[in-house]
């Protein structure tokens, strides 16, 4: 019986000294309009629906009011890979096809934005586009493989499939349809393009149209009903418009809109004889004026690619699904962009900062529109966010300054400081910083606590400069030049006045330490870590070591000229003496990219950055690996940041679905608790032994 007492309360101890951190809850941040790929339009009831496949396993669609250009509802459609769809005014329905192999078509309730249904095709699927008949109740659905069927029929009424029709052996790529003439016109492309014609009253096959081999591949199609004419886009660089005669069924010539990128999409305004054009990558809206076969105006639209674009024949605007969550809504007539509208995109999370006795975090994310939010830590809810208006805006580090009640964040390209006010929320100041010889981005930032300057570490081209700022003003104080030398990591020491840089030099491939005199902001000492690759600091003020994580970075050789490094490290530097003491070999891990102290800071935590991540637990004063934890639900790790008031610790990761998880720590004490815990452990044994 006593020796039963004894493995109950060993196995006890023993369990809670070892598993010494506890994932405690996270919440799956949602994600914007990524990948919209359709746009559709209700003129009738003033919405306009744009569908996102934000992943592989989910498609949203997205309800906005068209009258003023407000966000109203999202809806999961239960399928992945939706790319086309149709609206049926008459009903209200919406029926939207996938790009995959499975051949789904679901069917929604746009009023209540609820599915209704779907079904799945009998030999087909990969529908890139799609037509509808309101009046026949029919809508057809085009395959992109052959040789699958290129056309789909589906009764609208039972909602079954009824017919399916093969026309060619192309790759579909568009398609029009002329409902005065009952016929669907197909784009198909090998060689060249060619384009097919299904006469819908019998749902058969008719004639086909070559185009010439110099038209290249058309990727959309309008037609003008009044006129008979067929206006094809194509994604060709320069893009051309083909013009076809469809009375005659023949080509009438080709038209180049200028230096462009390839076209995507099409609309057109029949009443008023335009035809609007979408330029996918750095994106145009083109205007053209069907009577004259000309370009007549464009407009740049402001971001990285526009991905689909729906027409409001009565109201003259265009609403266009830009990457970064952002619909532009653009007045045709003038060819001004009247209002947009941006939806948050919570990927990517680069920085998180907390406020501990308010229990809020901010967290920056490297996305569009220097997306920002305010997340509560108690609960695990997003209270608000907030946007800049520069799409090209990516956040990649931050900074808190509680006492003067503000928050910095810094972006990627160009040194750009954005500063948000605490109190109310609101971006207060853009600073932008012009740095001579060219400008790349910002590598690395620090905040002293104590004097309240700012430190920004800054790529111009080759030369690397560290920028001293006072917050909250951002008036710049001073600058140090380290020349051709690319900043990895900062770590300040507020107390002993220090800052400490990790660079690599350019010509050698090899890392530095370099200690800075933040008095007279000038170098002090260096230490040379030849070929550690430097991927993160930390700095432990009760032990006065640096730890460093580095990554098996194959640019740089590890201990041979040779071999490349199959492991990263936890190495400990005491600073005192700027030297490394020792280091800690992680088989079978490359990158070491965040840490955290405990609160009491007896143990660091370092994180891997793979698709499952692993967290390893150090005690500070000696550098032992004390434990190590894999977490299947974490895909690399990207920020990180301690609650020392309530013993938690909280990390972001870049994988979607993004995670913003919070875990609790369970700390066994410092070394003189850990001590003791041996003489209970040498006791236990001593009883064992005796009884």
């Amino acid at each position: 019986m006593n020796k039963l007492v004894f493995f109950f309360l060993l196995s006890i101890l023993l369990f809670l000294f070892v598993d010494s951190v506890t994932l405690k809850n996270y919440i799956e941040l949602p994600l914007g309009m990524q990948s919209t790929r359709l746009s559709l339009i209700d003129s009738q009831s003033h919405y306009v629906y744009f569908v996102s496949s934000n992943d592989e396993v989910r498609s949203f669609l997205f309800k906005f009011d068209t009258l003023i250009l407000e966000f109203v509802e999202k809806l999961d459609l239960g399928q992945n890979e939706v790319y086309c769809g149709v609206v049926d005014t008459n009903t209200n329905f919406g029926y939207f096809g996938t790009d995959n192999s499975e051949g789904y078509i679901i069917k929604v309730d746009l009023t209540g934005m609820s599915v209704i249904g779907s079904i799945q095709v009998s030999g087909g699927g990969n529908f890139k586009t799609a037509q509808i008949d309101p009046t026949n109740h029919y809508a057809y659905f085009i395959s992109y493989d052959p040789p699958i069927p290129d056309v789909f029929k589906i009764d609208l009424n039972s909602f079954t499939q009824v017919g399916s029709l093969t026309v060619s052996s192309d790759y579909r790529y568009g398609s029009a349809i002329d409902l005065g003439s009952q016929k669907l016109y197909i784009i198909g492309y090998s060689s060249n393009t060619t384009i097919y014609t299904v006469d819908l009253a019998n749902f058969v096959s008719g004639d086909s149209l070559a185009l010439e081999q110099d038209d290249g591949r058309a990727s959309c199609a309008v037609i003008d009903t009044t006129t008979g004419q067929m206006y094809l886009g194509t994604a060709t660089q320069p893009p051309k418009v083909i013009k076809v005669d469809l009375t005659s069924f023949s080509r009438v010539g080709s038209y180049l809109m200028g230096d462009y990128y390839s076209i995507s999409h099409a609309a057109i305004d029949i009443p008023n004889s335009f035809a609007y054009f979408l330029v996918e990558d750095e994106p145009y809206l083109l205007k053209f004026n069907l009577a004259s076969s000309s370009l007549v105006g464009d407009l740049k639209l402001n971001s990285s690619s526009a991905r689909s674009m729906s027409f409001n024949q009565t109201n003259q605007t265009l609403f266009i699904g830009m990457s970064g969550s952002q619909v532009i809504k653009v007045n045709v007539q003038s060819m001004n962009k009247e209002d947009y509208v941006v939806l948050p995109d919570y990927e990517n999370p680069k920085t998180i900062l907390i406020d501990e006795a308010a229990q809020i975090a901010y967290v920056g994310f490297y996305t569009n529109f220097a997306l920002n939010a305010k997340i509560n830590l108690t609960s695990l809810e997003i209270l608000d966010y907030l946007i800049t208006e520069d799409p090209e805006q990516y956040i990649l580090y931050g900074e808190i300054d509680l006492d003067n009640e503000v928050v910095y964040y810094f972006t990627y390209e160009g040194l750009t400081i954005i500063k948000i006010n605490i109190s109310d929320f609101s971006i207060s100041e853009i600073k932008e910083i012009s740095a001579p010889g060219g400008s790349n981005g910002t590598l690395g930032t620090a905040f002293d606590n104590q004097t309240h300057f700012l430190y920004v570490g800054f790529q111009a081209n080759d030369n690397n400069t560290i920028f001293k700022f006072n917050s909250p003003d951002l008036t710049l104080v001073d600058e140090l030049n380290l020349g051709e030398k690319e900043i990895r990591a900062l770590s300040i020491h507020s107390s002993q006045g220090f800052l400490y840089v990790a660079y690599r030099n350019y010509s050698t491939g090899y890392f530095t330490l370099l200690e800075i005199l933040l008095s007279s902001f000038t170098e002090n000492r260096n230490l040379n870590l030849s070929d550690y690759v430097v991927d993160t600091l930390l700095l432990d003020t009760k032990h006065d070591y640096l730890y460093l994580g580095t990554n098996t970075d194959d640019s740089v050789a590890r201990n041979s000229v040779s071999a490349e490094p199959t492991f990263a490290e936890i190495c400990r530097i005491d600073l005192s003496s700027l030297m490394i003491l020792d280091c800690n070999q992680l088989q079978n891990v490359d990158t070491v990219e965040m840490a955290v102290l405990s609160s009491n800071q007896d143990y660091a935590y370092f994180f891997t950055h793979s698709s499952t991540s692993k967290v390893f637990e150090v005690t500070t004063y000696n550098n032992v690996i004390t434990s190590s934890q894999t977490f299947d639900s974490l895909s690399f790790i990207e920020a990180a940041a301690t609650d020392s008031t309530h013993q938690m610790f909280y990390v972001s990761t870049d994988d979607a679905p993004v995670i913003f998880a919070q875990f609790s720590e369970y700390s066994p004490g410092d070394s003189s608790q850990q001590i003791l815990f041996s003489f209970w452990i040498f006791g236990l044994m001593i009883l064992f032994f005796f009884f």
